[in-house]
């Protein structure tokens, strides 16, 4: 069975699929190892694919692949995001595509240009805005530390990121894995994000089912409207 994106679900194994790689997030190392993420579309969606050493070199932006034996898992844990993965035992190759395959502008629009994206000078509109999304630029990293929180009594990695587009920036506070899904200098696009006071100051978190994906627009900061070290004014800016 030739699989489509739309068809995969949670641990789907054993996935043969035709995909064309759109965009491509910067590497990012962990434990020794190279992971290079890609997204793969087909007409009906996206989705991640992580490649590891020397395999993240031998792809590029808009090769056609096929990847055989792959599997899927949600990453990270909780996000209800899916990610497609190549099994130990298995391969992929670049291939021409097949007669009947496309991919919409659609899916690249969205993997690259969203349509409902809110500039960061618009969360100094109030306290406490929820469900956007942000397409930015991952300036700095102010810090990062390990906590014990008192709702589960264990260990997180929280960090800091100062994030903004043309319009300003924000602090944005990422736990866990999430961390490792950004680097300093890759633009992204964050989806199910908010926004929430702490310390009197305006900082953007991600929801329980937000996602960070790659995004392939240059953004230049606007570090002079730092919306973080604003003051807050009767719950608004």
């Amino acid at each position: 069975m030739i699989y489509q994106v739309d068809d995969l679900e949670a641990n789907s194994k054993h996935v043969e699929i035709i995909l064309k790689l759109v965009a491509k997030n910067e590497p990012r190392y962990a434990k020794g190892y190279k992971i290079t993420t890609f997204m793969g579309a087909d007409k009906t969606g996206t989705i991640a694919i992580p490649f590891w050493n020397a395999e993240s070199d031998a792809v590029k932006v808009e090769d056609i692949i096929e990847i055989q034996n792959g599997y899927t898992t949600e990453y990270p844990r909780g996000s209800g995001k899916l990610q497609l993965n190549i099994s130990r035992y298995g391969s992929f190759k670049h291939v021409e595509p097949p007669e009947d395959f496309e991919v919409s502008d659609k899916q690249v629009r969205a993997t690259s240009d969203p349509s409902d994206v809110t500039p960061i000078e618009n969360l100094a509109s109030g306290s406490e805005i929820r469900n956007l999304t942000l397409q930015v630029l991952i300036q700095e990293k102010v810090e990062e530390k390990t906590v014990r929180t008192k709702k589960d009594g264990k260990e997180h990695r929280v960090a800091t990121y100062l994030i903004g587009d043309a319009s300003g920036c924000v602090y944005l506070t990422l736990w866990d894995e999430m961390i490792d899904l950004v680097q300093v200098g890759w633009t992204v696009i964050i989806t199910g994000a908010y926004v929430r006071i702490f310390r009197e100051q305006r900082i953007v978190n991600i929801g329980r089912y937000g996602k960070i994906e790659p995004s392939t627009t240059p953004i230049t900061i606007n570090s002079g409207n730092n919306l973080s070290t604003k003051g807050i004014v009767d719950g608004s800016g």
